[in-house]
């Protein structure tokens, strides 16, 4: 897939049909804002957004919804429920 602004997806990894998918948080990250994970899951065709909402950058470890989201793609090939929204677990200093 190619986007307007010339981005080449490399799609599935080799080997796989598995879709994309991407996980996100919502909080203002200046890395990664919100926004554009929604434009890059729209882009993709085939990709789900996994919305965390919690602190900083990165949703991995910081609830078990998205911990298990991302097993369940990984390990068993099922993509998330479309809009799917997690919870945070812990705060960021527990």
């Amino acid at each position: 897939m190619t986007s307007p602004g010339g981005y080449r997806s490399i799609g599935a990894p080799s080997g796989t049909s598995l879709p994309w998918t991407a996980a996100q948080t919502i909080e203002p990250d200046p890395d990664t804002p919100y926004p554009g994970a929604q434009r890059t899951a729209k882009l993709l065709g085939d990709a789900e957004l996994l919305t965390l909402d919690t602190f900083g950058h990165g949703a991995l470890d910081h609830s078990q919804c998205i911990d298990e989201a991302v097993d369940a793609y990984f390990i068993g090939g099922r993509m998330p429920a479309a809009n799917t929204a997690c919870e945070q677990n812990h705060g960021p200093f527990d």
